[in-house]
């Protein structure tokens, strides 16, 4: 059977290919071993040079104290047993040719140091200072001959471009026969695999058949695909834990913020679409602060999974528990006949949290404030249920904790009330709108002025005096407290400093 033509297309290039890469890869090497001889030569030349010169150079030290010429010359002649070395110039401090030596008229030495070239390509060229101690008395040059460096290296040049023109025919050879071996089972899996690719069907397999070079070919063209079919798998497990891990928090296994909040939406759509009751509860631990702070966060976390699992016992598979972050945790009741039924449901949980936890041998008690929003009563939206729920949530804990609250209207009013009053006393710290009042107390028997005592009084520009009582606990819950307690203390001891003695105690309220 007549090879088609793409065949022969497909031979012809491989072979132009393989002679390509030969011609490169003989060249580059050819180029590198030769550019690596010469320097090395080159180099260790230069070195023989410098040692001699150094050691010509101590030895001619004496003959240039006691200019002793004759001296100098001996010492130079010296050099006739190093066949490389073709002239040595040992001039004087002051730069005048002292002394010489010439294997041959090819290089000469020069009268002045000064005028001496540093030679040519022909030559390798070495200045070396002669020196007493630290003293420089002369200088000396030693040249030699580049003629045998540069004929060693054409001879190897010429042996190196016979070796690459025969490894060059080697590989020519070669690989027109390997593309005869090589280019028709290619060829014939090229087909079968442009058919498992387009139906992107990785368990196919293609029968193993023919010559043992395609059925080698076979062998692996099978087993790429079942290494494909394995990564295909192990694409698919990984999204699916990533999209677990982006969706379910980590410590717990619980859905996170995100996930809730795409429940939360879904469930809000399909009560509103079938007119369904739904329920939102937020739940915040109390104590838990306590024991993460005291015993450490492994403890925290450990107790956090146990507190999962007990909420995860009581609420139902169609309901969620998701994990806010921290201390938070929030559930979604849906399908509810009453809102009474969500109140239910939160005193349960609260029993269940009520019950001591066993923690590395260790019995540790918490409780929750629960907050409780009802769709549609309270709200429709996901955020505005999630904020009722929350602000529901914090009013249990301001009455007493450890309970379950509805949100109302009124708490609303309360919540809206107290955030303005927040932002207000924050800009009242920094305004100065504070003022502060110092009441002494002295030592019933003794008589003695003790301390005094900073009575803190806020007065509003458009809402008046507003209580202690008041502002004292929202500066609390919002972490304004610090900064109040530096703004009120901070001027107390300069204010009464040598005009009471010390010491003296400071306490507001």
């Amino acid at each position: 059977m007549k090879a088609p033509r793409h065949t022969n297309h497909f031979a012809r290039r491989m072979i132009a290919i393989v002679l390509l890469a030969s011609i490169i890869a003989i060249t580059a090497l050819i180029s590198s071993l030769m550019v690596f001889d010469n320097l090395s030569s080159r180099a260790l030349l230069q070195n023989r040079l410098s040692t001699l010169a150094d050691v010509v150079g101590r030895n001619s030290t004496a003959a240039l104290n006691f200019d002793d010429r004759t001296a100098a010359a001996e010492v130079l002649q010296a050099l006739h047993a190093e066949p490389q070395v073709i002239v040595a110039c040992l001039y004087d401090n002051s730069g005048r040719l002292f002394a010489s030596y010439r294997r041959d008229d090819s290089y000469r030495c020069f009268s002045d140091v000064v005028t001496a070239p540093p030679g040519d390509s022909r030559f390798s060229v070495v200045v070396r200072p002669v020196l007493r101690r630290t003293e420089r008395v002369g200088t000396l040059m030693v040249a030699s001959d580049l003629s045998e460096l540069n004929a060693r290296w054409r001879r190897l040049l010429s042996v190196a471009v016979g070796l690459g023109m025969l490894a060059l025919a080697i590989g020519g050879v070669s690989g027109s026969l390997l593309q005869r071996r090589v280019s028709g089972p290619i060829l014939s899996l090229a087909q079968a695999m442009q058919e498992v690719t387009s139906a992107g069907l990785f368990d196919t397999r293609v029968e193993v058949s023919g010559t043992e070079e395609i059925k080698e070919l076979g062998r692996g063209f099978n087993t790429m695909l079942a290494e494909l079919q394995r990564r295909e798998k192990e694409k698919k497990c990984f999204q699916s834990q990533l999209q677990l891990q982006a969706s379910n928090d980590a410590l717990t296994g619980l859905p996170n913020r995100r996930l809730f909040a795409d429940r939360l939406a879904q469930n809000l759509a399909v009560a509103q679409r079938e007119n369904r009751t739904l329920a939102l509860l937020y739940i915040d631990l109390d104590g838990f602060k306590l024991v993460n702070d005291s015993l450490g966060h492994a403890t925290g976390d450990a107790l956090l999974v146990q507190v999962a699992s007990r909420l995860q016992s009581r609420v139902r598979l169609s309901d969620t528990l998701a994990r806010l972050g921290g201390d938070e945790f929030t559930v979604i009741l849906g399908s509810l006949h009453t809102r009474e039924e969500a109140m239910l449901v939160a005193r349960v949980l609260l029993e269940v949290l009520a019950m001591p936890f066993t923690i590395n041998g260790q019995s540790l008690t918490i409780g929750a404030s629960i907050g409780i929003s009802i769709f549609p009563t309270d709200a429709t939206d996901p955020s505005d249920l999630m904020q009722q729920a929350d602000s529901a949530m914090y009013a249990a804990k301001r009455n007493g904790k450890n309970c379950a609250t509805f949100f109302t209207a009124e708490l609303g009013s309360l919540v809206r009330e107290r955030l303005n009053l927040e932002n207000q006393l924050r800009n009242a710290i920094a305004c100065g709108q504070i003022t502060v009042h110092y009441q002494p107390e002295f030592d019933v028997r003794s008589r003695r002025l003790t301390r005094f005592e900073a009575l803190a009084r806020w007065t509003h520009p458009t809402l008046g005096e507003i209580p202690p009582t008041k502002f004292i606990p929202i500066a609390e819950e919002s972490g304004l407290i610090v900064p109040l307690g530096a703004y009120i203390l901070e001027p107390a001891p300069k204010l009464y400093a040598g005009r009471v003695p010390a010491p003296i105690r400071f306490r507001w309220r």
